[in-house]
């Protein structure tokens, strides 16, 4: 049961994580959308094409983290049918990979050791190409 317990909690978080970047980006746009409307009121074109290119952007994060949402309920359906991606190679990321396997590594770690203080410092190179490999589920 603690094993049961630990994993649905690690899960919980996972899932947890880009739901936070959603909602906190959804909320964000809206406060954006009335200061996008009383700009306009007042014919301040500038300032209003500014807090469109922000929404734009917040528009952006909340569709990669809610496809980050999605992509760890979908791994999870596959490990428990027994399967993973179908074994053929796709096109992925290795920066986002990275970072995605860093943090649950590191995740892991504060939940097992609550007095260890992890900082990760990374830098990834962006020009980085895509490489076809068979995904597999990050937890």
């Amino acid at each position: 049961m603690a094993s049961l317990g630990e994993l649905t909690s690690g899960i919980a978080h996972e899932i947890q994580n880009p739901l936070n970047f959603v909602n906190n980006f959804s909320k964000i746009s809206l406060e954006l959308l009335d200061e996008l409307k009383e700009e306009i009121t007042a014919d301040h074109k500038t300032d209003s094409v500014q807090i469109a290119d922000d929404l734009v952007q917040n528009l952006s994060r909340i569709s990669h983290h809610g496809q980050r949402a999605d992509s760890i309920v979908k791994g999870m359906l596959q490990l428990s049918h027994g399967t993973t991606s179908n074994g053929k190679k796709q096109l992925i990321n290795l920066n986002e990979l990275t970072t995605e396997y860093l943090q649950i590594a590191n995740k892991d770690i504060l939940s097992k050791n609550k007095n260890v203080s992890v900082k990760l410092a990374v830098t990834f190179d962006p020009a980085i190409e895509q490489v076809k490999v068979v995904p597999q589920p990050a937890y």
